[in-house]
């Protein structure tokens, strides 16, 4: 009789038709020991209804909207960094002696605001249309194994790496500033840098800062292995040919 109650307790769990399948079952063994086979039919019974409770379609629906809210947050931050990459960070002329290359710099690597609050005058904190190269570091690896280490120790807030691509000389200076120095294809500018063996210096924010961390420097890098490093597929893209850029390394920071 308690065998038969329990019986009773299980099938409260099921449908009527789910109920009747498992008495039919039941029935169908007959005997002395059919009470017991019975009960087990049952508890059987019980844990599919579960199981199958648990990988019912509105779990499953619930499952996958969940999936799909992680993975959307996910590729939503991918979209965002890959939505800044090669974004424009500056435009202008870089100065050499007294030749202008007009050149555009897009984000390669790193925070955008280093650039944006770096490529400014150090007295009004105005945008620049012009960036002198007053200085020259030799491509020697322990000179390169020491910009390296300031990338590192800056972090990822503390620095920017751009590749600067050919501009044009729209805007980029006033009819004055033109006049007093020679405009020149960018290329001029990567050949001569090559030649040299060396890389561009620049120290920011143009005429200075009181302030060290206000300051920073820029080391204009012709193509060699040393920046080939950052450039990816679409970088290669928009350089276009190997004669025709520049990685500009810029790190926060006095030197």
């Amino acid at each position: 009789a308690g065998e038969k109650l329990r019986g009773v307790e299980r099938l409260k769990g099921l449908t009527l038709a789910e109920a009747a399948a498992v008495a039919a079952a039941a029935a169908a063994v007959g005997g002395g020991g059919g009470g017991g086979l019975g009960a087990g039919a049952l508890e059987r019974e019980r844990k599919r209804k579960i199981s199958e409770t648990c990988k019912s379609p509105a779990k499953k629906e619930e499952q996958q909207r969940f999936d799909s809210a992680g993975s959307s947050k996910g590729s939503a931050a991918l979209k965002q960094e890959a939505g800044q990459k090669l974004s424009l960070a500056w435009q202008g002329m870089l100065l050499l002696k007294n030749s202008n290359f007009p050149s555009n710099m897009h984000l390669l690597e790193g925070d955008l605001g280093v650039a944006t609050s770096l490529l400014v005058d150090g007295s009004t904190g105005g945008k620049v249309a012009q960036l002198k190269i007053t200085q020259r570091l030799r491509l020697d690896q322990p000179k390169l194994d020491e910009v390296t280490r300031r990338i590192k120790v800056a972090g990822p807030s503390g620095y920017s790496i751009l590749l600067a691509v050919p501009g044009t000389s729209e805007g980029s200076a006033s009819v004055s500033e033109q006049a007093s120095s020679t405009q020149r294809p960018l290329r001029n500018l990567v050949s001569y840098l090559k030649q040299k063996q060396a890389a561009g210096v620049i120290s920011l924010p143009v005429g200075g800062s009181r302030d060290k961390d206000s300051a920073g420097v820029l080391h204009a890098f012709p193509p060699c292995d040393f920046s080939q490093q950052f450039l990816d597929s679409s970088a290669k893209a928009l350089a276009r040919t190997e004669e025709d850029y520049l990685v500009m390394i810029i790190v926060r920071g006095a030197s």
